[in-house]
């Protein structure tokens, strides 16, 4: 069965979906982060009972009785951080689009250092917890970096949507005339594709300016975009939409062109 064919305005409403997405699941990973965060900080802060420190061993019962290993303050603090980040970070929607493995998960989304300093065996290396503090907020702040380019990409769809709808709306209207309009309406009608084609260029030209800095493409706003569009068959919207809308443009005009030669 033959996909149907897509709309300029398609491409708009995949991105909103996109976006949609996307802002989500970063507001879902932020308040899992902030909850690791504060576990974090309450489990580091609690006093430690005399009963639980000693040695990498104690000696347990009679004085005959075989050593026997009893959890560390270390690793009694490793494993409530484990536990914490299993019960926070790894329960949100998008966690399996990282690492299955907890220590994997956590390397992949803090770091292997703040990975290695909850699970290694020897001992944590200076300040691990002001380790582990620094990169959650490294990590919050990196999920509202892409909330603020959601919504500046969302801004930027709002704007160009209206005249990208209009001109759709334009073109379809006299495709859909053709050939019952007169031969004045026909010669009106080139003209009126001249004027969309120059409007789908003044778009185009304002989408690009917003893509580049100065000289270049901006990196980080291109790395956002394939982030975020990642499922879909595009990178960049609107500009998928102008060129949907040019493609169409041509065809029409080779018709218009066709209907006055007849005439």
């Amino acid at each position: 069965m033959e996909a149907p064919t897509r709309e300029p305005t398609d491409f708009i409403h995949d991105a909103r979906k996109a976006i949609e997405s996307e802002r989500d699941a970063s507001s879902e990973e932020i308040d899992a982060l902030v909850e690791f965060r504060e576990r974090v900080d309450k489990i580091t802060s609690e006093p430690v009972s005399s009963a639980k420190i000693s040695d990498q061993t104690r000696m347990v019962g009679t004085p005959v009785a075989t050593p026997i290993a009893v959890p560390t303050v270390d690793d009694d603090l490793r494993s409530q951080l484990r536990t914490s980040y299993r019960e926070t970070i790894m329960t949100v929607s998008t966690a399996s689009e990282l690492e299955d493995d907890i220590r994997d998960h956590m390397a992949a989304e803090l770091g292997p250092d703040a990975a290695n300093a909850v699970f290694a065996r020897s001992g944590p290396p200076p300040d691990a917890t002001g380790l582990l503090r620094g990169r959650i907020e490294g990590a919050i702040e990196s999920r509202h970096q892409i909330l603020r380019q959601c919504q500046a990409e969302t801004d930027a769809l709002e704007t160009f949507s209206v005249p990208i709808q209009a001109i759709h709306d334009e073109r379809g209207k006299m495709q859909s005339r053709l050939p019952l309009v007169s031969f004045d309406d026909l010669v009106a009608y080139n003209d009126l594709v001249d004027d969309i084609a120059t409007a789908c260029e003044r778009i185009a030209r304002r989408r690009q300016d917003y893509l580049q800095t100065e000289f270049e493409p901006d990196p980080q706003f291109h790395e956002f975009t394939s982030y975020v569009y990642r499922n879909y068959d595009f990178r960049f919207p609107v500009l998928s939409a102008i060129v949907k809308i040019v493609t169409g443009l041509r065809k029409l005009r080779r018709e218009i062109t066709h209907e006055i030669a007849c005439r």
